[in-house]
């Protein structure tokens, strides 16, 4: 996971937050990349998601 704290928000005013990127699985013992097991299946529906996120850029 990578993730980055702003303090600032787009009209310069305190506003800390959180930006993370996710991998969607991990590596093995040996070094080979295993994907996590979804099956389409997320934390949150992505369409509910999707209009969420479209309502807030």
């Amino acid at each position: 996971m990578i993730s980055i704290l702003h303090t600032w928000g787009q009209q310069i005013s305190l506003h800390p937050h959180l930006h993370c990127v996710i991998p969607q699985g991990g590596l093995t013992k040996n070094n080979q990349w295993k994907y996590a097991k979804s099956k389409g299946k997320y934390l949150f529906p992505v369409k509910a998601m999707s209009k969420v996120l479209e309502q807030n850029i």
